[in-house]
């Protein structure tokens, strides 16, 4: 009886060891660096690591999007979300999207945005469309004015 207990009670400290040693799955911060650039260069980003579809972005310089997706994004004062300049391109961004610096067009082109979250707007938002994409209920909430082609 005695070797059974030793043998549960070692059992039950080895999975509860093994639990507290897996991962969790969290979303990583990204952040642009002072330079900016094109979405998918690694110079782009603080730490060189380019933003996938499961990260949090935030926007502290001028990044131009060429069809890349994010988890939430913020632009903060200062910051500039547009599409890079050769062509229309989409930023598909999975949770929501907060803006207090200037989310635009680039020259004779335009920046799609397709939101699956919500939208906070105390910039400027003057890109092409805003497409809000999610299955449930999603919220607007702006201190400033929109300037938007296209809006669904």
């Amino acid at each position: 009886m005695k070797n059974l207990f030793k043998s549960f009670v070692f059992l039950s400290g080895a999975a509860l060891i093994s639990f507290a040693l897996m991962p969790v799955k969290a979303n990583s911060q990204i952040v642009s660096a002072p330079g900016g650039g094109v979405w998918s260069v690694p110079a782009t980003w603080l730490g060189g690591i380019v933003p996938t579809a499961s990260d949090d972005v935030i926007i502290e310089s001028a990044v131009n999007v060429n069809g890349n997706s994010c988890n939430n994004i913020q632009v903060v004062s200062g910051g500039i979300l547009q599409n890079l300049s050769n062509n229309y391109y989409t930023l598909n961004v999975y949770g929501n999207l907060t803006n207090a610096g200037d989310v635009s067009n680039n020259t004779d082109f335009g920046l799609s945005l397709n939101v699956y979250g919500n939208l906070i707007n105390e910039g400027i938002m003057s890109n092409t469309s805003l497409n809000f994409c999610g299955s449930g209920n999603q919220q607007i909430s702006s201190g400033q004015p929109f300037s938007l082609a296209n809006f669904t």
